[in-house]
């Protein structure tokens, strides 16, 4: 599934996005030495995600998978028909708050402020997915209050 969402480009949209993470959660903590409540309800997580998995591909894919492009040159050309003229804001947090000169006007300033290479996907992969990049930074395209990063 998650590699469908991929070459067809859904991952490229919220949604798809979302049911990718999804995905990987859910193969990620199979291998946990842990009992979770979510672990002991995975074939219920499984029919969820299959639901959601069926509803996005009845959408039209972004792609045009009919041009029987490689995966590369599809996405390439989905993100230059979808570059943005606005900036890029990302408010990037930590326990304290936003992390000296948060928010950024670009990725690239914000992987700098971070010391990573400037053209690096780290904001693109963490970006609005509540995920914790390093178990200490939150990336956020709007500012979040202290009671949502708990």
């Amino acid at each position: 599934m998650a590699l469908i969402l991929k070459i067809r480009g859904y991952y490229y949209t919220l949604e798809g996005k979302k049911l990718f993470l999804e995905i990987s959660e859910i193969l990620n903590k199979r291998y946990s030495t842990t009992i979770s409540a979510k672990r002991e309800n995975v074939k219920e997580i499984i029919n969820n995600i299959s639901k959601k998995f069926e509803d996005i591909i009845k959408k039209d894919s972004p792609f045009d998978i009919e041009l029987d492009l490689p995966y590369t040159e599809n996405a390439r050309k989905f993100r230059i028909a979808n570059r943005s003229e606005k900036p890029k804001t990302v408010y990037i947090y930590t326990d304290e708050g936003l992390i000296e000169g948060s928010p950024f006007t670009s990725y690239s300033t914000a992987h700098k402020a971070l010391g990573l290479n400037p053209s690096s996907n780290t904001c693109n992969r963490y970006i609005d997915t509540n995920r914790l990049y390093k178990n200490k930074y939150i990336f956020s395209s709007n500012p979040i209050d202290s009671a949502s990063r708990c």
